[in-house]
């Protein structure tokens, strides 16, 4: 059952997880270009 406790980690730290992995993939494509491309697209689309 999901109560006001779960609520806070579910509704703010969660996009916040999902921006900084699509980040970290961007600068990774950057740094290695063609490697995990499509990858930053879908997260970063996911994120908002």
């Amino acid at each position: 059952m999901v109560n006001a406790d779960h609520l806070h980690p579910m509704i703010v730290h969660f996009p916040i997880a999902l921006i900084t992995v699509g980040f970290i993939a961007d600068v990774v494509t950057v740094t290695f270009t063609g490697f995990m491309g499509g990858i930053m697209v879908y997260d970063f689309m996911m994120g908002q």
